[in-house]
């Protein structure tokens, strides 16, 4: 008799190409020793070289490079020499170079560029002259202090004698300048720069005690409004430039919908939330933006009465707010609460009746106290999950909508999904390893079938003795191919057998597996099991 408390979620599998499993890159700090701590900067990639912080456990957190390979995985420049590191952080892609900053223990946090080699790795400007800081590390108060626009960088810095002054940077000494200070009242407990966001070719933020605007030079940086102005919004938040507005979060207390475009005149209340309010991660779909209100999802064309909540679904978690929308094809993915209570992603194209659930995301119900992470190309969108047989793996879909793929992979705890040529690279850890550089190798073949998951579990999944029992409703005379995989994705175990005998593999040493199994026709699914106590 079988025991359905006991079964993993079948998993939709849909390729017809050899089974694929997530390889470690690189143990970059030998051992169970994290090369990834504390806050994990995103990847940043030039054609198919990711970038990243990391620690060897030697030199300390330094710029890191890979290909995907072992060999083109190396620490490429030792910025700072000695096992402090010079922590890069904030990278941003300019031209064909990488913006970052980085302490080299002379010329403190400071501006440097790097175009993937050793020796093109270097201080761009000492903006803040000495040891003295360019930039505040524990800064949180606003957001996105950095914006790339027409190939230029622009952010918030220090130059020694003011604490909120507006810069920009082209990559090169003579191309980074001041603008503007745009908050002369600031200090280091009251740093009131951020925010920055474009609308057409001109640059906003939010700057001390208002919104300014630039369009890149000295004498074309203004301020806009203060927050103290008659009718206008007080200490605005996510100021986001779409088309040819701007949508922000504004009011002291249950900060309301606010628009403009880019004039005091033209800034004007959109929706005035009865409840907690606080819009924030404003997402152009079509002709319309949507946001995340409270904890629910809402849409506006700008006015109060095309200001709609989409989704009765709570998608966000008002104290933490570390939920995404996510633009892919035409429609908008998200996390939410299902009506049963577990974290799944949907997805709306934003018609009426048009949100549908797409796939799990965790077996628990959504506190959104850690992200998700998706990543996606023109052909396949991944994000990071846990089943309800808690194993760790990734979601794929397809862009035909065909294909919703649950990939058991050895690592647990995954972050920071990138793709960069033909991998997905990702985060994780597991008994043998801290938190270090994986990836799942990509197909660049499309599947065509609508269905090609095998609809067949094994339990229990975990067993002492190291046999394993089908549920199949199948043909229980239908050979299938089985093979079997341990945490580091080396094949173990391989026959070919029917389903009215059990699986016996009690000849592996106890630990954590992946079964994949496949039928003549095509169709496969992949399940963890456990064999030991």
């Amino acid at each position: 008799m079988r025991t359905t408390s006991t079964l993993v979620l079948f998993f939709f599998l849909a390729s017809l190409c050899a089974a694929q499993t997530a390889v470690l890159v690189k143990d970059i700090q030998p051992g169970t020793v994290s090369a990834f701590t504390g806050k994990i900067e995103a990847f940043v990639s030039i054609g198919d070289v990711i970038y990243f912080t990391a620690n060897d456990g030697v030199h300390g957190a330094e710029l890191w490079r890979s290909d995907g390979t072992d060999a083109g995985t190396f620490m490429l420049k030792d910025i700072q020499a000695g096992a402090a590191g010079s922590v890069p952080t904030r990278f941003h892609v300019v031209a064909n170079q990488i913006l970052f900053f980085a302490n080299d223990g002379i010329h403190g946090d400071e501006l440097w560029a790097t175009d993937g080699t050793e020796v093109g790795t270097f201080l761009v400007k000492d903006i803040n002259p000495g040891p003295g800081d360019a930039i505040r590390r524990d800064y949180v108060p606003q957001q996105r202090d950095l914006i790339v626009l027409n190939e230029t960088l622009f952010f918030a810095a220090d130059n020694g004698t003011s604490f909120s002054q507006l810069w920009r940077s082209d990559g090169t000494e003579v191309g980074t300048l001041f603008l503007a200070n745009v908050c002369p009242s600031c200090n280091a407990n009251n740093f009131l720069t951020g925010e920055l966001t474009a609308m057409n070719d001109t640059l906003f933020l939010v700057g001390g005690s208002g919104v300014w605007r630039s369009d890149g030079s000295v004498a074309g940086t203004s301020k806009i409004f203060n927050f103290s102005d008659s009718g206008m919004p007080f200490g605005v938040q996510y100021l986001t430039g779409i088309k040819d507005r701007l949508y922000m979060s504004g009011g002291s207390f249950n900060p309301d919908l606010w628009t403009s475009d880019g004039t005091k005149s033209g800034t004007k209340l959109v929706n005035d939330f009865t409840n907690l309010g606080d819009p924030r991660e404003f997402t152009a779909l079509n002709e319309s933006v949507f946001f995340i209100s409270d904890r629910n999802l809402w849409s506006t064309d700008g006015t109060t009465a095309g200001t709609i909540q989409e989704s009765t679904l709570r998608v966000d978690n008002v104290n933490v707010k570390k939920n995404k929308l996510y633009v892919w094809g035409n429609e908008i993915y998200y996390r939410a609460n299902s009506p049963s209570n577990q974290s799944y992603v949907y997805k709306t194209d934003g018609s009426n009746g048009g949100e549908t659930e797409v796939f799990i995301q965790d077996h628990q119900n959504a506190n959104f106290f850690t992200p998700i992470y998706i990543a996606s190309n023109e052909e396949h969108l991944f994000y990071n999950a846990i089943n309800t047989g808690f194993a760790h793996g990734l979601v794929k879909l397809n862009s035909a909508d065909t294909l919703k793929e649950f990939i058991p992979v050895p690592p647990r705890f995954i972050q920071q999904l990138a793709i960069a040529g033909d991998n997905l690279f990702f985060l994780g850890s597991n008994n043998n390893n801290g938190l270090e550089l994986w990836k799942f190798p990509l197909l660049t073949s499309s599947t065509t079938q609508p269905n090609h998951h095998l609809d067949l579990r094994l339990y229990p999944t975990i067993s002492t003795e190291g046999i394993f029992y089908f549920d199949y409703l199948g043909d229980a005379s239908e050979t299938l191919e089985v093979r079997v995989f341990d945490v580091t994705g080396r094949e173990v175990f391989q026959s070919k057998q029917t389903t009215d005998r059990p699986l016996r593999i009690q000849q592996l040493p106890s630990g954590t597996y992946f079964v994949r199994m496949a039928s003549a026709a095509g169709k496969f699914m992949t399940q963890q099991i456990f064999i030991g106590g």
